[in-house]
């Protein structure tokens, strides 16, 4: 952090001494107007820069050039009309000049560097060729026109026009030499010596001194916007690393809540009692969340109260002595939440107008409460305190509201399915019930009972038979049961059942003890005896209701074969106390049966 530090400040050094002014404002303001390059890109808005800085000194430098022809003229160095000529002769690139500068203002700046490159160098040749050949004094511009290639350009270009410049004074000097070429325009000793101390000082001060000192100055400023960046750069990382390290660590917290979320799932599904599973589901949050309280609270019937049910102090269960509740909408955090069916976030209890206390044997300095929804209405709210203020994260309200998600539906499938035991446990009842009154209906019709007698030569029923009492009856008996007499007589009893309830038994005697195997033996027997007994007593009663159907419907034809009221009074009083059985029967039509209007 020292290193990116230092490397801040140094960018911040360098920025401030490359953007110092130099010069006086009013100055400065033309100056950046002058050279100032509308671009997006960064590094082309300071090669614009640049271009249009060189391009002011280059209009300079042909001033200067124009004055030095003219200012020789005017001392007698320079012959007329070449000081006339060489004066006029760089106005043409002043202008040329003046029109990269906008080129490039308007963004064509590539352009505008790769013509006035090119458009130099064609100008001096010329010059050259024209004034004086190979001893004019104009070879000593090409330092600018080659310095101006090498930074504006490539570096390579200053060697390619390096070498062009030395070719080209070679051929020129070749054809001077042997009479083929000779200079349009020819100096005198005195104006070569004028003008070459004229250009020399020109290009020393402009090529060397000024185009030195803008070049400089933008690479420092590019260097300066370089360790800028490299700061930032250096700084996003960090702080890109830092914020991946925070997210995988809450990733990896938010994992391990949801993998509690599905461990509590498991654990809740095999509880069956409603209570106990809502005590499982608070210390299980407790505990494993480090919450230091967690409750349960359920809305009653009339939606006017939300009621305290479960709590748990540190993943140990809580009991109150009192019945805790709460007028929803008026009374606590967990009210305010119950009416308002959101979360609501305590994070300092000391200053929270909703907050109540309870006694619990912790400072609770902060507290969140979220709704349990089932089927968009509050059924009940999840109550979480904390002795520490601030304590629940914008991770943790995530957990919370998936784990208040997955509560909701806990409870209701845990309702749901107390519901469905109730029923059946009423339908067991019921089926019991009416299969005791049907057992109850069939022995009544057979004396109050059915029993027989096996003596291992033949069965007879109870009425000729005997049979020896026993301690206990049949519906105290609740499986096979062994036991032996007081004269050594060994007892198997095997109670028979139906829907539940002992309606007979089976009883075996012997002079030997019974066996395990013969007790597995009965016991799997009777199971299916009573099975069998059920289907029996079901067809006997089937039978006897298409019985009961089909005399009802003889009896029904012929009743309808007569034709006069007395014939039918008849024939249905004569049916029906056949079909019944009956001693004696009346049948009459009387007055005193109709009410009069």
């Amino acid at each position: 952090m020292s290193n990116l530090t230092q490397s801040h400040d140094e960018a911040n050094h360098y920025i401030a001494g490359a953007r110092k002014p130099r010069i006086p404002n009013s100055i400065a303001v033309l100056w950046e107007r002058l050279i100032a390059v509308d671009v997006p890109d960064e590094e082309l808005s300071r090669l614009g820069r640049l271009f249009n800085s060189l391009m002011a000194v280059g209009i300079l430098l042909t001033v200067l050039l124009s004055i030095s022809f003219f200012s020789g003229g005017a001392l007698g160095r320079v012959a007329h009309p070449i000081d006339l000529y060489g004066g006029l002769f760089p106005i043409s690139m002043f202008a040329f000049g003046s029109a990269c500068i906008i080129f490039s203002k308007r963004g064509y700046i590539q352009q505008a560097i790769t013509a006035y490159s090119v458009a130099i160098f064609i100008a001096l040749f010329v010059a050259v060729t024209i004034f004086d050949g190979i001893t004019s004094p104009g070879w000593l511009l090409f330092v600018w026109a080659i310095g101006f290639a090498g930074i504006l350009l490539e570096p390579v270009f200053a060697i390619w026009g390096t070498l062009a410049v030395i070719l080209y004074y070679g051929v020129l000097a070749g054809f001077q030499i042997s009479g083929l070429y000779t200079p349009i325009l020819d100096l005198s000793r005195e104006g070569q010596e004028f003008l070459f101390i004229a250009f020399g000082l020109t290009v020393a001060v402009l090529s060397t001194g000024l185009l030195t000192y803008i070049n400089m100055v933008s690479l420092r400023d590019a260097l300066s916007r370089a360790r800028q960046l490299r700061y930032e750069l250096e700084t996003q990382s960090q702080t890109l690393e830092q914020r991946i390290v925070q997210r995988t660590t809450e990733s990896q917290q938010l994992a391990r809540g949801f993998e509690l979320i599905a461990e509590l799932v498991t654990q809740t599904t095999s509880i069956v009692d409603f209570d106990e599973m809502l005590q499982t589901v608070t210390c299980f949050i407790s505990e494993n969340f480090e919450f230091p309280y967690v409750g349960l609270s359920f809305v009653d019937a009339q939606r006017k109260w939300i009621v305290l049910d479960t709590t748990s102090v540190n993943g140990e269960p809580l009991v109150f002595d009192v019945r805790i509740q709460r007028r929803i909408g008026e009374e606590g955090i967990v009210g305010l939440v119950a009416e308002q069916a959101m979360p609501y976030n305590a994070s300092d209890t000391l200053s929270d107008l909703h907050y109540i206390a309870l006694e619990l044997g912790i400072d609770v300095q902060s507290e969140i409460a979220l709704p349990l929804l089932e089927q968009g209405v509050v059924t009940g709210v999840l109550d979480v305190r904390s002795d520490r203020r601030n304590a629940f994260s914008d991770q943790d309200r995530v957990m919370l509201q998936s784990l208040v998600e997955t509560l909701s539906i806990i409870i209701e499938n845990s309702r749901r399915y107390q519901e469905i035991r109730q029923t059946l446990e009423r339908l067991s009842q019921y089926e019991q019930q009416e299969s005791a009154s049907r057992w109850r209906q069939l022995l009544l019709k057979h004396g109050g009972h059915i029993g027989y007698l096996y003596d291992r030569v033949r069965i007879s029923s109870y009425e000729t038979a005997t049979e020896e009492d026993v301690s206990f009856t049949a519906a105290e008996i609740y499986g096979v049961h062994v036991y032996e007499r007081e004269d050594g007589t060994h007892m198997l009893l095997a109670p028979i059942k139906s829907r539940g309830q002992a309606v007979g038994r089976l009883t075996f005697e012997s002079d030997t003890p019974w066996s395990d195997e013969d007790v597995v033996m009965v016991d799997a027997v009777v199971s299916q005896l009573a099975l069998a007994l059920d289907n029996a007593r079901l067809l006997d009663e089937t039978r006897r209701s298409a019985l009961l159907e089909q005399t009802a419907g003889e009896i029904t034809g012929r009743i309808r074969a007569e034709v006069d009221i007395e014939s039918v009074l008849q024939r249905a009083l004569t049916e029906l106390g056949k079909a019944l059985d009956a001693e004696e029967g009346q049948a009459r039509l009387t007055l005193a049966h109709l009410q009069e209007e």
